[in-house]
């Protein structure tokens, strides 16, 4: 798999693994208004050149994207915000999301921001694992009540 940046070409397809992110993880990502935020975010970030990446097959065939971006109201100008990373299934297990974020914390420096910063489900034990072999920590735990 090539990770490179994604392109307004790539949309329909990030989308579609966006959507594939808030299914798997839906106790979790909320509902479908987040999922439309989220679209909408990391449709703006492909367009301004922000830190979204995407792994592609030699058939062109989309396995997995990667999604940080800044400017999000309420965060420090100097945080980029993970909307997401998601990996097929049959791509998982050989270190592809760590590439993918690897690739966006460079884009992410280029861009001049000094911290990422992303919400995880503690179910999530996979994707927690991956972040903290790149260095992430985890630095607190968000509580929500449904009304």
């Amino acid at each position: 798999m090539t990770v490179r940046p994604a392109t307004q070409e790539d949309w329909p397809s990030v989308k579609k693994l966006l959507r594939f992110t808030f299914s798997e993880l839906r106790d979790t990502c909320g509902s479908d208004d987040i999922f439309d935020v989220a679209s909408h975010v990391v449709s703006r970030g492909i367009d301004t050149g922000e830190a979204v990446f995407v792994a592609e097959d030699q058939m062109g065939e989309l396995g997995g994207y990667v999604a940080w971006v800044g400017k999000i109201p309420g965060m420090p100008d100097d945080v980029a915000f993970g909307v997401g990373t998601y990996v097929l299934p049959k791509h998982r297990g050989n270190g592809l999301s760590e590439r993918l974020r690897d690739a966006a914390i460079a884009r992410c420096r280029e861009l001049g921001y000094r911290r990422v910063r992303g919400e995880a489900s503690n179910k999530n034990t996979a994707g927690i694992a991956s972040c903290e072999k790149l260095g992430f920590q985890v630095v607190g735990v968000v509580v929500e009540k449904a009304l």
